[in-house]
């Protein structure tokens, strides 16, 4: 499994990945379907900048990218917060 998203919400997505390796996925598809819906916001604008957006706001990293990437917008990074803060408060 490689997952962008395992990088900023690594107990979430690591209990999900636990139970699919466990046979588990009526445990698994609850956690992916609230993931489901916030995926494409951390690409919408570029990769790897929603990611390190997201990682930013939880304090795990600075918002920094080099030329030619920049920052996701004000909006977009206000929208993958809100969004991700529903899933893993």
């Amino acid at each position: 499994m490689i997952s962008v998203v395992g990088n900023a919400l690594p107990k979430t997505f690591g209990q999900m990945i636990h139970h699919c390796m466990e046979g588990e996925f009526a445990k698994a598809q609850p956690i992916q379907d609230k993931f489901a819906p916030a995926y494409g916001l951390l690409f919408k604008e570029g990769n790897p900048c929603g990611i390190k957006a997201l990682m930013a706001s939880r304090n795990m990293i600075a918002n920094i990218t080099r030329l030619p990437l920049v920052p996701v917008s004000q909006q977009l990074h206000e929208q993958i917060v809100s969004s991700f803060s529903e899933i893993d408060g």
